[in-house]
């Protein structure tokens, strides 16, 4: 309740501002704002001084440098919250900020600001990875396209199974959707200079491919089946944007067998999800190939033929 009303504070604050423009509240907001979002004060709360730096951002309102710079560590803190609201909240208000007063920035400071995101999302903290690979996802081109080998190389990372990330599903999950997130932002070289190319293309769906492996299983049950339900998602959005001759033939039959790999699953989303990821897959088989390459890059369709076919009294439970 209390989160709620300096929620209606904050919007109050915004419509007087708009009247009376003259009256700047933010130098006391501001030393308020910080002590909030960095204090230990409910979720609610953290939300609500999120909405207000994102409604700011998005309005084109005119702030300080140091305004932005501390509001930026306060939301760093925020994306590493163990409470998903706060979390999502950080994220956009991240991505608004970064897009209404870093655009016209030279490149250092493009630079230094996207090194503040990087640690993040291979950090120790479980939270603080899931956050900041989303971060990284919603980012805008002129941030990415800064450095996107690293960027690439840090959600790679990330979606790696080791023995100390084994139980941390979710942040995987995430950094494969970063992932496509991030190429359908800078897009697809050649046709988008400055884009990803066909190598990183190609290490891009390898990473997808080795989270189709990911069966990790705690006291929850299967947390793998999100990882793979990501990486089918991934897949499907990536085949959309990508051009079939940058893709070589082996790729293309690994991600099919894969694919297909998931029409057998226990879980039941991940199962009717494969049908339709394996046939937009199959689409960006390169029309060069000849008929007998083309065949290689199908696996053996009629084993699985029944998984796709809709039958008729059969329960189908997952």
């Amino acid at each position: 309740m209390f989160g709620f009303k300096w929620q209606k504070t904050i919007n109050v604050v915004c419509q007087m501002n708009l009247v009376m423009p003259r009256w700047n509240p933010l130098p006391k907001l501001v030393s308020t704002f910080w002590r909030t979002v960095s204090g230990g004060v409910s979720a609610a709360i953290k939300c609500a001084v999120c909405y207000f730096i994102q409604d700011l951002s998005s309005g084109g309102f005119p702030l300080l440098d140091a305004v932005v710079d501390r509001w930026l560590k306060a939301l760093r803190e925020c994306l590493a919250s163990a409470d998903s609201n706060v979390q999502q909240s950080a994220i956009s208000a991240v991505t608004a900020l970064i897009g209404e007063y870093f655009r016209h920035q030279p490149v250092e400071k493009l630079t230094a600001l996207l090194n503040h995101f990087l640690p993040g999302v291979t950090s120790n903290n479980q939270q603080a990875r899931v956050g900041n690979a989303l971060t990284l996802g919603s980012m805008p081109r002129f941030l990415l396209t800064v450095s996107l080998p690293k960027v690439i190389q840090q959600l790679c990372t990330c979606a790696l199974i080791t023995d100390k990330t084994l139980q941390w599903a979710e942040s995987r999950k995430n950094a494969l959707t970063a992932l496509s997130l991030v190429c359908t932002t800078v897009g697809i070289a050649p046709s988008s200079p400055g884009g990803v190319d066909q190598v990183t293309l190609a290490g891009i769906f390898r990473t997808f491919i080795d989270g189709f492996e990911d069966y990790t299983v705690d006291s929850r049950g299967d947390i793998g089946a999100i990882v793979r339900e990501s990486a089918m998602y991934s897949i499907q959005v990536l085949t959309n944007t990508s051009q079939p001759d940058l893709l070589e033939a082996d790729l293309i039959r690994s991600v099919l067998h894969a694919v297909a790999k998931q029409s057998t699953e226990q879980i039941r989303r991940n199962r009717l999800l494969a049908p339709n990821v394996f046939l937009l897959s199959s689409t960006v088989i390169p029309p060069f190939l000849t008929l007998s390459s083309r065949k290689n890059c199908v696996p053996s369709f009629h084993r699985l033929r029944w998984t796709f076919r809709p039958r008729r009294n059969v329960s189908i439970c997952g």
